[in-house]
């Protein structure tokens, strides 16, 4: 199984992550990105996609 991983620093709370989640997991806190339930992540890797400043990746 991998793992989500956000870079705070990177993030710029725009949004476009949360957009394209199809499971709904993402929200923007704080002009940050969360996730509400990283173990019903599917791992698809849309958010790191869609991310243009390489804000998130799996591991």
């Amino acid at each position: 199984v991998g793992r989500w991983i956000i870079y705070i620093d990177k993030c710029t709370g725009c949004g476009e992550c949360v957009d394209v989640c199809s499971l709904g997991l993402l929200y923007i806190e704080n002009e940050k990105v969360k996730m509400k339930e990283e173990r019903y992540c599917s791992e698809c890797e849309d958010c790191a996609r869609a991310c243009a400043f390489r804000a998130i990746t799996f591991r």
